[in-house]
């Protein structure tokens, strides 16, 4: 009977490391997409992210072409974005092409859209800073939209009154 629960305890424990590995080697695997393929390091500049994150996709023409794999701020201005880019889209980038934040969807994780620039130039290499665009905070948009709305608002009012006086005489 001992032997059976020594048995017993020592399979769970088995078991037990063996999901605990699977789960580290599945978010190890998840963290680093690009684990398996050859990729380039290329970075931009912004001046705000957005909440972009460490393995969020960078995406060129709408297609997933790599991951970030770091978001450093540089100064109170600007902020450092590494991104891994997988070598069979190198191809099709060039050093003139230009980085900006999107998102994924419209409530979506962020990630970095790489847009093609007009004129044709050399292909990115390993090490290249893309240009960068400002991003459209959506905080302000709102702030707008609402004093927006308030103004419509005020108007509104003015107007039911001013057709009430009219009406009236």
């Amino acid at each position: 009977m001992g032997n059976d629960n020594s048995k017993n305890i020592r399979l769970g424990i088995f078991v037990l490391v063996g999901t605990i590995f699977l789960i580290v080697a599945m978010y190890f695997i998840g963290a680093k997409q690009s684990l398996f393929s050859s990729t380039i390091k290329v970075s931009a500049v912004f001046h705000t992210v957005d909440g972009l994150m460490p393995g969020n996709n960078v995406r060129f023409a709408g297609i997933d072409v790599g991951t970030v794999e770091k978001v450093e701020i540089q100064s109170d201005s600007s902020v450092l974005v590494t991104m891994l880019i997988e070598e069979g889209s190198v191809n099709y980038i060039y050093k003139n092409a230009i980085a900006s934040i999107g998102s994924d969807g419209l409530m979506g994780n962020k990630l970095v859209n790489i847009n093609s620039a007009h004129l044709k130039s050399a292909r990115i290499e390993d090490g290249d800073v893309l240009v960068s665009i400002q991003p459209i905070e959506t905080e302000g948009m709102m702030r707008t939209l609402g004093q927006t709305n308030d103004d419509v608002s005020t108007i509104a009012r003015n107007l039911r009154i001013i057709t009430e006086r009219i009406n009236n005489s």
